[in-house]
């Protein structure tokens, strides 16, 4: 991560720079990332040895598809599970969050493949391989997503979709619902339910939690700071566009399932919280759900989740005596009959 201009703030002691730096650097990120497999899967010898079995069984699928919206190109894969059971009718949408590429994500995809999902999983714009410009924090994004969705069901006619996204990518999967709501399209009647890990309930809050929890720049001038950096990013004056609460209302009675990390100090688990309180009014009866993993960081919902010792609580705060994958599978088989 390159220094930003946050080191020039005084900050208050204990501080984890890493995460403000982080939150930061989001802001203003605007370049392409090498989305090299090896670089990003070698830290991970299983889930090296299993892309490259994929590779060498042709189970990948590369597709490109030109976004609607400004005709950039995005580029994924289409990979057929190789596991031969029930599930194979099944195809899963997954969605990395900022600054990563979709093989960042791939605990995930090694999940539902050795389940018998198929995966969908593809670079946001400006992001890996996907062609550059403006990230706009999943509302140019939730567009992107459909266009993807267009794809791969004249492609490729899947029965039961489900749509995971992570951080960004769960930010876009909320924000396509009033794509869902506003622009009916027989390509979205298979879609069974949405996953959205640790996702922002409002862009600005997050940002200026950040600066308060960290220093001692006043609240109305941290919100003049983000306004106009957001404003210059996306073109956006509008900020309530970035708020994905507010997009619950046009999903009524489509099921979600929130899954959030309660030691994440990037994007604080009470937006997960908030955000599915906002859902299950809308929601007669409540199909909705939520898992907290206490001790998983951002981006950590499985990998630490999945640990037998992991603390994973429901909406209710009940512990849970399953792994996290357990959980969010008998989810899916609860909405999927």
């Amino acid at each position: 991560m390159k220094n930003t201009k946050i080191n020039l703030i005084k900050l208050r002691s204990n501080v984890d720079i890493n995460s403000i730096e982080m939150f930061h650097a989001c802001l203003k990120y605007n370049a392409k990332m090498a989305p090299l497999v090896n670089p990003e899967l070698e830290k991970w010898p299983i889930y090296l040895d299993y892309w490259n079995e994929l590779v060498k069984n042709k189970n990948i699928y590369p597709f490109k598809v030109t976004a609607t919206f400004d005709q950039i190109t995005l580029v994924g894969d289409y990979i057929k599970s190789p596991v031969k059971n029930s599930n194979n009718n099944r195809t899963i949408f997954l969605l990395h969050g900022i600054t990563n590429t979709r093989y960042w994500i791939f605990k995930q995809v090694y999940l539902f493949l050795q389940a018998g999902y198929n995966v969908v999983w593809y670079d946001a714009r400006n992001h890996g391989e996907s062609d550059e410009a403006a990230t706009t924090f999943g509302k140019n994004e939730s567009s992107d997503l459909q266009d993807i969705i267009n794809y791969i069901i004249e492609k490729y006619q899947p029965e039961n979709i489900i749509i995971y996204g992570f951080s960004l990518g769960s930010a876009t999967v909320i924000m396509w619902s009033e794509i869902y709501h506003k622009q009916p399209n027989h390509n979205n009647d298979n879609i069974k339910l949405l996953i959205c890990d640790s996702s922002f309930a409002h862009l600005e809050q997050s940002y200026v939690e950040q600066i308060n929890n960290y220093s001692f720049i006043p609240t109305n001038l941290a919100m003049k700071i983000f306004h106009n950096q957001i404003t210059k990013m996306t073109g956006f004056n509008d900020l309530s566009l970035l708020q994905p609460i507010k997009y619950l209302k046009y999903i009524p009675k489509f099921p979600v399932l929130f899954l959030h990390g309660q030691s994440d100090r990037f994007i604080s688990y009470t937006n997960s919280q908030e955000l599915y309180r906002e859902k299950i009014r809308y929601e007669h009866p409540i199909k909705s759900k939520i898992y907290l993993i206490k001790e998983a960081l951002h981006g950590q919902s499985f990998l630490v989740g999945d640990n037998r010792e992991a603390t994973i609580l429901d909406e209710y705060n009940q512990p849970q005596d399953k792994k996290i994958s357990e959980l969010v599978f008998d989810y899916i088989n609860q909405i999927i009959k």
